[in-house]
């Protein structure tokens, strides 16, 4: 299996414990920017793979007076200690026109 399907039903199987917002929201993600997706899918691989508990925190209610917050990605913890990731991906194109820089 390559390392972009296992991702994805990694990923996939990891939401379908909370929510069913977080999955469907991630999903229509993938559909639009899978570049952007798969960056989320393996920071949260790479969290838990250092032994931290992860969780998503996206505004699912839209408590802000626009719509939803704008909230990091993950909440991640691990015993008394706690932070958030937010995943931001620069696009593979981006980064070359800015750097100049090839791409294979």
């Amino acid at each position: 299996m390559s390392l972009e399907k296992r991702l994805v039903c990694a990923h996939r199987e990891w939401l379908g414990g909370f929510e069913p917002q977080h999955l469907k929201a991630w999903t229509d993600n993938l559909a639009a920017d899978p570049e952007a997706a798969l960056c989320e899918a393996s920071v949260r691989d790479v969290m838990q793979g250092f032994g931290f508990t992860v969780e998503p925190v996206a505004d699912l209610i839209g408590q802000g007076t626009k719509g939803a917050l704008q909230r990091p990605d993950f909440r991640c913890s691990k015993e008394t200690d706690a932070f958030y990731v937010e995943v931001a991906n620069v696009s593979i194109a981006k980064a070359t026109e800015l750097t100049n820089l090839p791409h294979p």
